[in-house]
């Protein structure tokens, strides 16, 4: 670690820091989102541990602070690829705080034999034992468990049929960052089996190892990615509500009856939001065909038509008109809520002209 560019470092680890802090905000709702955020947390603790440690010159402690705090971010890590397809969520908490003991027993272990070897307080017992080198082949052994389940996890949604372009292409890089996680940590047992210390390989394998934390960060910035759309509207379901916005608030200003009351506990997302809306349109439209004036016009094909006199009911209505019979109506198939939804967008386009009938 301490000989990968300090420039490259810095670099990685605030955009891991800026994904970890985005995610606790926005992208902390399920299980796999918490583990995932639990687990970039314990990796960034583990990085500023060493830093702290090694700038108070003791870089050799400061290598076996990142093992013992990085075991708590591969407890995370395990719990994650382990719930991947589980059935029982309860259960995958349970077995976490398992993982979790474990993780924190055997770190709390590794922290003391550390700070008795730099206190010289076990000379007998640690020289006679490679403790480092059982650390880290201990380590990556866990290492190669999780990418071959995450591998395997990613092979098996790949195999999903009508996946996305973008879902597909995730889940490939996902299958080379653990395919190269298995390398790199099958490579550093070889090593440290050989004889050499696995803290000291070189800043090519460093440079690897934060650049794979760099793809790893980027690929999970993705979920945080569509949270700050949809939290700015710039998601689809946004921008369909934003079209939608001026036919809504004329209509729901005509028909305020139509506007559904919004639980406390109710998703606000723009997806639910936009569901309220086509619902609220909807119900408005079918009130405002008895105000509909034009009593020989029979059955309207031309949308254009159609919005100013959905329009020029609505201003009847507010002004105290009695309904009329419905004579009115315009074809609008709607099998489907997406057939439906392209059918309001098309008629808020024309509202934009027809609105001023309804300005009057």
């Amino acid at each position: 670690m301490n000989s990968a560019p300090p420039v490259f470092t810095t670099i990685v680890v605030a955009l891991v820091l800026v994904v970890v802090c985005g995610r606790w905000w926005l992208v902390n709702e399920t299980l796999t989102d918490r583990l995932i955020n639990r687990a970039l947390s314990w990796d960034i603790g583990a990085v500023f541990g060493y830093l702290f440690v090694a700038g108070a010159g003791y870089p050799d402690l400061g290598q076996r602070v990142f093992v013992a705090v990085g075991l708590l971010a591969l407890s995370n890590s395990f719990g994650f690829v382990m719930s991947l397809g589980a059935p029982d969520l309860r259960q995958s908490w349970r077995r976490q705080r398992r993982y979790d003991t474990v993780a924190l027993s055997v770190g709390l272990v590794v922290l003391v034999c550390a700070v008795g070897n730099e206190l010289a307080l076990f000379r007998g017992v640690l020289p006679a034992v490679d403790w480092d080198g059982l650390l880290w082949v201990g380590t990556d052994a866990w290492l190669i468990v999780i990418a071959v389940l995450l591998g395997r996890a990613c092979l098996r949604e790949l195999r999903v049929v009508g996946m996305t372009a973008r879902e597909k292409s995730t889940y490939c890089a996902l299958l080379a960052v653990a395919a190269c996680s298995a390398c790199g940590s099958v490579v550093r047992t070889l090593t440290t089996l050989s004889g050499a210390s696995p803290q000291h390989m070189g800043a090519g394998w460093a440079v690897v190892s934060f650049t794979a934390l760099a793809i790893l960060a980027l690929l999970i910035s993705m979920p945080l990615i569509d949270a700050l759309l949809v939290r700015a509207g710039l998601d689809r379901a946004g921008r369909c509500c934003r079209q939608l916005r001026p036919l809504w608030h004329d209509l729901t200003t005509a028909v305020p009856e139509v506007v559904l009351p919004l639980a406390p506990a109710e998703q606000r997302g723009s997806s639910a939001r936009l569901y309220r809306m086509t619902v609220e349109i909807r119900d408005a439209l079918l009130h405002l065909k008895q105000f509909v004036p034009d009593p020989g016009g029979g059955e309207v094909t031309d949308l254009g038509t159609y919005a100013r006199g959905i329009a020029e009911a609505a201003r009847l209505k507010l002004h105290g008109v009695p309904p009329s019979y419905p004579r009115q109506a315009v074809r609008l198939p709607a099998g489907d809520r997406t057939t439906e939804l392209g059918n309001l967008l098309a008629l808020a386009r024309e509202w934009a002209a027809a609105r001023t009938a309804f300005a009057d």
